[in-house]
């Protein structure tokens, strides 16, 4: 909108595309296609070529790399060769030893089949040096989304390149032993073939178990009870800590105040437990020790404790924490994130003021859609929110807002 109205700073957009400012990289898609077209909107194209072409040439392991490819790609995609060059320099030379598939999707992306075959012939010249690795494979999965699987075989098995076939007969062996494996058990199967003990004995070992919480959710009423009884009975920090585990996503079978006791707790690892473990909770006591935590400085955490434990009128509460809070962004976004889903879990709640705040301060775009899910349920979105949000960096939202 403000690129639009010629109001947009360059040296904002600037920043915005050398500096990826998505605030959870792992799950908010990439802003490229976003940021290119308020380049294209605010006559950039050639004033920020030089700076975006400088830091794709001396990539360093930072959270801006795969923006800056992308960046790379539009730039190739509108004729730009040197860009076009670099991404594949990129994929030849893997800059980022943990990102070796860098760059790949973008060539592709510009070239097709040529791309497909020389990153290929990259792969398989380091496949024959290293083991394989999780993502080996990758390219191959990536474009079947454009090609089918008979395309990219014939493509692969008839290149006279030795490296494109070495990397074509470890993928081929990699889908047969797949093909040949046993059923696996199911998760859930895993997780109930283990006992009470089982979890009673772990939680005395010296590494964590990553495989607690999973079981919690799956087990039944009669072993959660033995868990229970077993977390009342120890003393041990790190037996508490594991057992805690067991309850990140389920209740306790009978609700016992120490669960509450234990989110004061001296040690760190066993507050942060407690106070997962007690979300999963309700009981009038929680509320009692949510609406207590509001004053003082774990207040960020109160939020997620209402979820379960709701009663009309603790929107306000939460709406007064947001307007007065000085949050780190991490902080911040769990309040939101919460505050979104006690609306979400509570259809009683008058919820348009709280879900308007939680869009105006969550740091993370996924939970300002969320937020804008809701006032679209409730229909008191905006029109300036409705506005807003069609030039929004999430295309699912801008999508939504059309409707």
């Amino acid at each position: 909108m403000w690129a639009k109205a010629g109001l947009l700073n360059n040296d904002i957009l600037l920043e915005a595309c050398l500096d990826d400012q998505r605030f959870d990289k792992q799950c908010e898609p990439l802003r490229a296609e976003w940021l290119w077209s308020m380049i294209q909107l605010t006559d950039n194209t050639d004033p920020f070529r030089t700076p975006i072409f400088s830091a794709l040439r001396s990539l360093e392991e930072s959270t801006s790399i795969r923006q800056l490819c992308a960046l790379a790609y539009q730039y190739a995609s509108h004729g730009d060769d040197e860009f076009r060059s670099q991404l594949y320099e990129i994929v030849k030379t893997t800059p980022i030893a943990d990102s070796p598939w860098l760059g790949e999707s973008e060539i592709v992306a510009l070239d097709g089949d040529d791309a497909i075959l020389f990153a290929a012939g990259i792969r398989g010249k380091r496949l024959q040096c290293n083991d394989e690795e999780w993502d080996d494979f990758e390219l191959i999965y990536d474009a079947v989304e454009a090609h089918s699987e008979e395309h990219l075989v014939r493509l692969l098995s008839e290149s006279p390149d030795s490296n494109v076939q070495f990397f074509f007969g470890a993928w081929q062996n990699s889908v047969a032993m797949k093909l040949n494996e046993d059923p696996k058990i199911s998760y859930k199967d895993q997780m109930q073939s283990r006992s009470a003990d089982d979890v009673i004995r772990a939680s005395k070992e010296p590494d964590r178990p990553a495989w607690l919480r999973g079981w919690g959710q799956y087990a039944d009423e009669f072993s959660l009870n033995a868990v229970e009884a077993a977390l009342w009975k120890t003393s041990d920090l790190s037996e508490i800590s594991r057992l805690l585990q067991v309850f990140a996503q389920t209740p306790l079978p009978i609700f016992d105040q120490r669960l509450i006791l234990l989110c004061e707790h001296e040690d760190s690892d066993v507050r942060r437990r407690a106070i997962n473990a007690l979300e999963e909770n309700t009981h009038p006591e929680i509320r009692c020790y949510a609406l207590e935590l509001l004053h003082g400085e774990s207040a960020h955490l109160a939020v997620g404790l209402l979820i379960k434990n709701f009663v009309p009128g603790d929107e306000i509460h939460i709406i007064d924490l947001l307007c007065k809070s000085e949050s780190a962004p991490e902080e911040l976004h769990r309040t939101c994130l919460d505050a979104i889903k006690v609306l979400e879990k509570n259809a009683d709640a008058e919820g348009t003021s709280l879900a308007l705040l939680a869009y105006f301060m969550t740091p993370c775009q996924i939970c300002r859609g969320s937020a804008s899910e809701l006032l679209e349920k409730y229909e008191t979105a905006p029109s300036w929110l409705i506005e807003e949000l069609s030039f929004d960096a999430e295309t699912t939202y801008q999508a939504t807002s059309g409707k």
